[in-house]
């Protein structure tokens, strides 16, 4: 099982970063679009790169705060940082269409996938995704989430199992659906003869890594006193 972990305050040292490699944490997930622009936002991201090294993946999530143009600024600037995606960089559907095909940045959805999973195909046809962020809690329970894995995994997008702020036995639960997803994940790598070949098979074959650190924010608090 892997775990990411979640960063969201600006890094003042390089305390918090050589802690999580220390803890073998795969990967981090930073919150943006909570500082004074997105060029500092981004270089957030560029000093946690500088200190955690290439092997572990870094991703942003924005939470649908910025604009078009804020998030064209911020995806100017973190060039070079090898960011795996940027969850949500905006609000309005044609501007994350127009974000993809203007930035090339590798992008996920999650809050767009709560409003809308009646109409998956439909809703994300001309938008090429990286990943897909679930929250069973959210999109109405296992048995939905399971239908948006499958047709995630369908189109060569990585499912990742997410939580909000459940509790300790919640989160052990979604840690079991989470094994189910990853065994449904290699299964679909196993019967793709082509995958290899693939320009996204660096990221299909990577760890999953579920956003299920949620449990470590009281922790890495202690960092900030």
């Amino acid at each position: 099982m892997w775990i990411v972990g979640f960063f969201w305050k600006p890094i003042r040292n390089g305390s918090l970063c050589t802690s999580a490699c220390t803890a073998r944490i795969c990967t981090l997930k930073v919150k943006v679009a909570r500082r004074v622009s997105p060029v500092e936002d981004a270089a957030v991201l560029l000093a946690i790169r500088k200190a955690v090294g290439p092997k572990v993946h870094l991703r942003a999530d924005a939470n649908q705060r910025w604009t078009l143009a804020q998030a064209l600024e911020f995806a100017s600037a973190v060039q070079g940082c090898g960011l795996q995606y940027l969850e949500e960089p905006v609000k309005n559907r044609y501007d994350l269409v127009k974000f993809c095909k203007e930035t090339g940045l590798p992008v996920a959805v999650d809050e767009s996938i709560d409003k809308n999973v009646e109409d998956l195909h439909e809703y994300f046809s001309d938008l090429r995704l990286a990943a897909v962020v679930i929250k069973p809690s959210s999109v109405g329970g296992f048995e939905r989430a399971a239908m948006i894995v499958k047709w995630a995994q369908r189109n060569g997008m990585l499912a990742i199992i997410s939580s909000a702020f459940e509790s300790s036995v919640g989160l052990a639960i979604y840690a079991q659906f989470s094994m189910f997803v990853d065994a449904q994940h290699m299964k679909s790598i196993s019967m793709t003869d082509n995958y290899k070949s693939s320009t996204w098979s660096n990221v299909i074959i990577s760890p999953v890594a579920h956003g299920l650190g949620t449990y470590m924010w009281p922790r890495m608090m202690l960092f900030w006193k």
